[in-house]
């Protein structure tokens, strides 16, 4: 994992990129791709409604919470401080 991101939609494809000593590893990027497919439904999809979303707005506001905070964890583990 090089830290490089992108600002265009290609970056998105490098979701499965989360290193394997990652906590959860396999259910956090099941959790982001059904994030983006949330993200594409309300950008894109003009029929969607709120009911058409994987995750239910609190369920997505505590996951990235919880996932930003472990990221801080793991990174701060591995001797990288204060970068999220």
């Amino acid at each position: 994992m090089s830290g490089i991101y992108k600002t265009d939609s290609s970056d998105h494809k490098n979701l499965h990129k989360i290193p394997d000593d990652f906590s959860n590893r396999e259910t956090r990027i099941a959790r982001l791709r059904d994030l983006r497919e949330d993200r594409n439904s309300a950008d894109y999809d003009h029929l969607a409604n709120e009911g058409s979303l994987i995750l239910m707005v609190p369920d997505s506001v505590s996951f990235a919470r919880e996932f930003l905070n472990d990221a801080n964890g793991y990174l701060s583990a591995k001797g990288l401080e204060n970068v999220l």
